[in-house]
């Protein structure tokens, strides 16, 4: 995955939402917004009474080891051990060195952003390896 397809599925699954331009109409008042992305575990309303989340930039999941945190907090509990484990895959046995017992700390220290998001992804089955995304 590109690293712009990563900051969507990542975004996408920790509850933010892409809102297109638009316009809202009303009698004696109009409302128009830019292309945006909403988080939508935090809500407000417009002046027409709809309600929608509160517009946020979106995080640079591939390059930010503190966006990647916030978005390890949306991991569910019982996935906690899946995302060991594609972590240890993503990462690799290279960064314990020999004779030492492994343990996630260690991993979870020398794991970049792109590699935290990569097995956030897998995790959530959100993955898409190249060859699944290329047309056959």
């Amino acid at each position: 995955m590109t690293d712009e397809e990563i900051r969507i599925a990542v975004a996408e699954a920790c509850g933010l939402k892409f809102a297109p331009a638009g316009r809202i109409d009303l009698s004696n008042a109009w409302e128009m917004w830019p292309d945006h992305w909403q988080d939508t575990r935090t809500m407000k309303r417009r002046i027409d009474g709809s309600i929608v989340g509160l517009p946020v930039a979106l995080p640079n999941y591939p390059e930010c080891l503190n966006a990647m945190y916030e978005a390890e907090e949306m991991i569910p509990p019982d996935r906690i051990g899946h995302y060991a484990m594609h972590l240890v895959r993503v990462v690799g046995p290279r960064v314990v060195p020999a004779g030492e017992d492994f343990k996630l700390s260690a991993m979870m220290w020398h794991a970049t952003a792109r590699q935290r998001a990569e097995a956030f992804l897998r995790t959530l089955d959100l993955w898409q390896d190249e060859l699944e995304s290329t047309p056959r």
